[in-house]
């Protein structure tokens, strides 16, 4: 049974969302990106680097 939080959560409550948000406008990292935005892109990389 699982007690507490999954490994991948807790590694994502490192990375504060809104600095995260307020780097990508700063950065406009998000300009030409029509569907995966900066922060599921982060997430899909981070959870590949995790099970790979």
């Amino acid at each position: 049974m699982n007690i507490g939080k999954y490994i991948f959560s807790q590694v994502i409550d490192f990375v504060p969302r809104y600095q995260f948000d307020k780097l990508v406008t700063k950065y406009k990292g998000d300009r030409h990106s029509r569907e995966l935005n900066s922060y599921n892109h982060l997430l899909h990389l981070l959870f590949g680097q995790i099970t790979g």
